[in-house]
């Protein structure tokens, strides 16, 4: 057992303890051994996919974002016009501490938005993405909620540029294998129409692959979304869930093509 005194706050961990007997010992007095078990380090098939939609967006001209994971009730709901349902589904922080961080993202949408209405003085067009986790109630885990990584862009102009938003995502598509409404349905995706109420009726559409699977949906952002965001210029969003089309190529649903 050991008892560290209060003048050691960086003791925190047991590992804490091994590095000062490291430095007691001397590093220097260490053998070097090869290591019994030999592994091969290589990058996560995970991790490796993204890399592959980033660099896409990337070279289809979309500046990457980086936004808090953490946002508020009115962000996350009522700026997105999303009603007291969809606010049960939500993870939220108990007992928050700091105003403003009630609940964990599980949308990228309020993000970009945000990002967007801080970089109001940028030339237009903005076009910006972001590929991170989100969180969704999963009662299947222990802790009760689970992440799932997904892909959000954003196109702002003077004009809403629904069609240059739906011409990126049919190269995202055809980069893992689909084409839009071929009859081979293992290599089909089409679009659906939706009804979401944070995008403009009649100007949106559920992304489907594989004759049925909704992976993600894309539109243009309703005027009352955009006006409590504070941005005055038309707005085009898609998003896509990446953890479902990485379980599809898994199974064996998707073809590996690009991966």
């Amino acid at each position: 057992e050991v008892k560290s005194p209060i003048t050691r706050s960086d003791i925190l961990h047991p590992c804490d303890i091994a590095e000062d007997l490291a430095i007691a010992y001397g590093y220097n007095k260490i053998e070097i051994k090869q290591v019994e078990t030999p592994t091969h380090g290589k990058q996560l098939p995970y991790n490796k996919m993204t890399d592959i939609f980033r660099r896409e967006m990337a070279m289809g001209g979309y500046v990457e974002f980086l936004t808090m994971s953490l946002l508020s009730k009115k962000e996350m709901f009522t700026n997105m016009l999303r009603g007291e349902e969809e606010e049960k589904d939500g993870v939220q922080i108990g007992y928050a501490k700091t105003q403003g961080i009630d609940f964990v993202r599980s949308s990228l949408m309020p993000g970009l938005l945000k990002s967007l209405e801080a970089n109001k003085a940028v030339q237009l067009p903005n076009k910006i993405f972001e590929i991170s986790d989100c969180c969704e109630i999963d009662p299947s885990k222990d802790v009760g909620a689970a992440n799932r990584r997904k892909l959000c862009f954003a196109y702002c102009n003077t004009f809403c540029g629904f069609e240059i938003l739906q011409g990126m995502v049919d190269k995202l598509m055809k980069k893992i294998g689909l084409e839009f409404n071929v009859e081979d349905k293992k290599k089909c995706y089409t679009i659906k129409r939706s009804e979401y109420v944070h995008f403009f009726e009649d100007r949106q559409a559920d992304l489907i692959i594989l004759d049925g699977i909704k992976i993600g949906s894309f539109g243009v952002v309703h005027p009352k979304v955009l006006k409590n965001f504070g941005i005055k210029n038309p707005v085009s969003m898609c998003e896509i869930d990446i953890q479902k089309v990485f379980d599809l190529i898994l199974d064996g649903s998707l073809i590996k093509g690009f991966y």
